[in-house]
């Protein structure tokens, strides 16, 4: 983590201190929001589901913890499931079974997890799925959202 300045007993604050904390605290989040993106589930196999864009993550940071918010999903079928991890990079969550109760009705759905062996620098942020044997779930081209939180963690 990159160093920052702190005061010993006694010295008067100068701005610098408050500078490096609020550099610090910056560099500890990322926030990517995807609206609309019209693809489904992949019908056999493991896919990228939705593209989130790009985060650089600090030099210092080793993990990632996430917080991935869906809605406006829908079904293909009742029972439309997938299995939906995070990928940041070359690092992937755990697997968390998304189902669709019903057909076309839509819903939303929200997990969180902890990357870990996160590589630093630019990394390219997916959300892959993997099909799971009955039908698909699309995030439609209307009222639907991926909200990712991301706190950067050593």
């Amino acid at each position: 983590m990159g160093a920052v300045d702190v005061p010993a007993v006694g010295d008067t604050g100068v701005a610098a201190y408050a500078d490096a904390v609020a550099n610090q605290i910056n560099q500890m989040h990322a926030f990517i929001t995807v609206a609309n993106p019209n693809v489904s589930t992949p019908g056999a196999g493991t896919a990228t589901w939705v593209t989130m864009g790009n985060v650089t993550v600090p030099t210092w940071a080793t993990r990632g913890r996430v917080c991935l918010a869906m809605s406006g999903l829908s079904g293909s079928a009742a029972g439309s499931n997938a299995d939906v991890a995070v990928k940041i990079g070359t690092s992937t969550g755990v697997a968390h079974r998304i189902t669709a109760q019903v057909i076309t009705t839509r819903f939303g759905v929200g997990f969180n997890d902890l990357l870990t062996s996160v590589p630093t620098g630019s990394q390219s942020v997916i959300v892959q799925a993997s099909f799971v044997g009955t039908g698909t779930i699309a995030a439609p081209s209307s009222a639907c959202l991926f909200d990712l939180n991301i706190d950067w963690m050593q």
